[in-house]
């Protein structure tokens, strides 16, 4: 009797948590806030809750079909990896992304044996100025394990609250990713104003964690290009406003930055400056802060990559540091 009581009270528990876990399991897998299906089937946005792991679940749904990655910060993002020719790229790249954090994807998938013809890595000026590069990288890469199955992703309340700001457009960023898992800007996004984005508040919150110039932090690009000996690989700085640019300059932060981009000409692979100022990031319309530029743009820059010759900027591991140098302070005048 006692037996046949206890039987039916872990029955009613198994019910009873079956059937409040069914409809969280159902909507979590629908929205795929994690994408490790189809992602959103229901709005066909998917938001960027966790970049750093969900990449990772879409990557490995099938990763065989890549030849070639693009690492990078959210301004690489907007790269769309559909658009290099010759290669099925993946974008790894993921907000507020460093180039410790890169280094770290790059080993991780190295020891799990894939092999890519061509890397893409995005080049923040930024991570010359910190010392602070290898912070977020998650637990399971450190420890080359695998990432979360989606049991474990879509039974908890933290995916249930991501798929419930999915449905209500409740985005994180002011980027998404399409139903292709292309990243886009929001329709409603701002409109850039470079009296707010440059004032002296903004400028200190951006730099409030940077010190000065450490040229030790190339040893990072080095030791990417060395964790894959045999691949193709193009680095790229990412535009920034002219504006933003100007900033440096009245900071005294310019002729570091300059030498910062420079040196990741040392990696004897093609490299492009793509921050120099320009038609092109000298335009409010091309940018929503100044740092994360339009597919217009962006498509400039697979151009760039696909014909070895830049459509705006400069491809740097062509001339000599004064050359450079010369031309990024003279594009200011």
């Amino acid at each position: 009797m006692i037996i046949n009581s206890y039987n039916l009270y872990i029955k009613s528990v198994f019910i009873s948590l079956s059937l409040l876990c069914s409809p969280l399991l159902l909507l979590n897998v629908l929205v795929d806030p994690l994408w490790h299906f189809y992602g959103n089937i229901l709005t066909n946005q998917n938001f960027a809750f966790n970049e750093r792991e969900s990449k990772l679940n879409l990557f490995f749904q099938n990763p065989e079909k890549y030849d070639c990655y693009i690492f990078g910060s959210s301004r690489t993002t907007l790269l769309n990896s559909k658009e290099i020719e010759g290669y099925n790229c993946f974008n790894f790249s993921f907000s507020s992304g460093k180039v410790g954090e890169f280094l770290a994807y790059a080993q991780y998938l190295e020891k799990k044996n894939y092999y890519p013809k061509l890397i893409i890595v995005g080049v923040d000026g930024e991570n010359f100025f910190s010392s602070k590069l290898s912070e977020s990288i998650p637990g399971f890469i450190k420890n080359n394990k695998s990432p979360n199955n989606f049991l474990k992703d879509y039974l908890s309340i933290d995916s249930f609250i991501f798929s419930y700001r999915t449905l209500f457009g409740h985005s994180p960023l002011t980027r998404y990713y399409d139903k292709q898992f292309t990243a886009k800007i929001l329709h409603d996004a701002p409109k850039y104003n470079p009296k707010k984005n440059t004032s002296k508040k903004a400028t200190q919150t951006r730099h409030k964690l940077h010190t000065s110039f450490i040229p030790g932090n190339f040893e990072f690009y080095n030791k990417i290009k060395e964790t894959y000996p045999k691949s193709k690989f193009i680095f790229y700085v990412p535009p920034i406003s002219k504006w933003r640019i100007e900033q440096k300059s009245k900071n005294g932060r310019l002729d570091d930055y300059i030498k910062a981009i420079y040196s990741i000409s040392k990696l004897k692979s093609p490299v492009y400056d793509f921050s120099i100022p320009s038609k092109y990031t000298s335009s409010l319309n091309n940018t929503y802060d100044g740092s994360h530029f339009n597919a217009k743009t962006n498509s400039l820059i697979t151009k760039s990559i696909n014909t070895g010759k830049a459509q705006f900027g400069e491809r740097i591991d062509r001339i000599e540091y004064i050359q450079y140098k010369n031309h990024f302070i003279n594009t200011l005048k």
